[in-house]
């Protein structure tokens, strides 16, 4: 197994393996396409709700958030893999597996096969053929998704641009703050996150 390292400047929310079979002592598993296209959204939202609940039911819309931006993470992880080993994002989109945390159900890794080992990895002008490929694919993603909450139409935007954003300019966002809410502040104990927009 290969752990890519997609770019000195860019930071995989979703590490990024070729040759693997899953991540050892993971969760869920579930193909690039049932995140691309939504299709196990709801057992993804209740599994993550739950395990948010801590003996109180958390809010839906923690769980719609979080399990729409770890979606999109999978999303520019992946578009920026593909980049990275020049490889078609169809390519990756038609054989990549994300395997979840067994008990938080975030995203642990995206498994690509041993196939791709061969192909030479780069670590320049990676953006100029990931940023549309995730641009896209997160449009059909948000075209899909169809959480038990209202999401509004600047939610939705602003967590395109955050995943983007913290991927390929992590310092940008650190200081510049978030655009979408994360609603972890709805959480029992919890509170607002330092680059919340909530704040401005």
């Amino acid at each position: 197994m290969t752990s890519l390292p997609a770019s000195p400047q860019a930071a995989l929310p979703v590490p990024a393996h070729v040759g693997c079979q899953g991540h050892p002592g993971a969760g869920p598993q579930l193909a690039f396409h049932e995140v691309l296209t939504g299709r196990r959204q709801i057992d993804w939202r209740r599994l993550t709700r739950d395990a948010q609940s801590a003996g109180t039911q958390a809010p839906p819309s923690v769980a719609a958030t979080f399990v729409a931006q770890w979606s999109m993470q999978v999303l520019v992880s992946a578009a920026i893999t593909a980049s990275c080993l020049h490889l078609s994002p169809g390519l990756v989109a038609d054989k990549a597996t994300v395997s979840l945390h067994p008990s938080t159900f975030f995203p642990r890794s995206l498994c690509l096969p041993s196939e791709y080992e061969s192909n030479p990895a780069r670590s320049e002008d990676w953006a100029a053929t990931a940023e549309p490929a995730y641009r896209e694919w997160a449009r059909q993603f948000l075209a899909g998704y169809l959480p038990d909450v209202a999401m509004s139409s600047k939610q939705r935007r602003g967590l395109v641009e955050d995943v983007w954003n913290a991927a390929a300019q992590p310092s940008a966002i650190t200081a510049a703050g978030r655009q979408a809410c994360c609603f972890i502040f709805a959480l029992p104990g919890a509170s607002e996150c330092a680059g919340c927009p909530r704040r401005r």
